[in-house]
């Protein structure tokens, strides 16, 4: 059990993973003390864009706009130390600042999370530079999974550029 797994997994296997749940685990890097985590709550278009809702001032808001390298956890809530599912990614994570993408971003978080876009300011605001809350998207560019039937043993490519 949780051997490597020769070809490791497809990019729809991470994909999959990643759509069929909105919880993550986020670290971003902090010059002050090494690493920064929070738990974040993210909508996905495909599995490889994920969206998250935060305010700039938050410490991973802040952190992302100085550097915008992150990792994050994401794992099957009903994983027991025996049956483990989780994926790890590496990603890029950037400030919504485009209005199409910003609309396409809001329609798929309010799907995913019902009434969350009452909770949006309207668009023109959300562009504005003095924002509070927006969206932010992560690139999920690399990633390591594991389930019962084994484990990708190195990160795989997810995404280009």
């Amino acid at each position: 059990m949780y051997d490597p797994l020769e070809s490791g997994y497809e990019l729809a296997d991470f994909s999959g993973f990643v759509l069929a749940r909105t919880t993550a685990v986020i670290a971003t890097p902090r010059e002050d003390w090494g690493v920064q985590v929070a738990t974040v709550f993210y909508a996905t278009d495909d599995g490889i864009n994920l969206y998250v809702k935060s305010h700039l001032a938050s410490d991973h808001g802040t952190q992302v706009q100085r550097d915008s390298r992150v990792a994050l956890a994401v794992y099957d809530h009903a994983s027991t130390y025996s049956e483990k599912y989780g994926v790890q990614l590496l990603g890029i994570c950037h400030q919504v600042t485009e209005r199409e993408e910003l609309i396409a971003a809001i329609e798929i978080f309010s799907r995913t999370f019902p009434g969350a876009r009452e909770r949006f300011a309207p668009i023109e605001e959300l562009l504005s530079p003095g924002v509070k809350s927006t969206l932010f998207r992560i690139r999920a560019m690399s990633g390591k999974m594991l389930t019962p039937a084994g484990y990708s043993s190195g990160y795989q490519v997810l995404a280009q550029g």
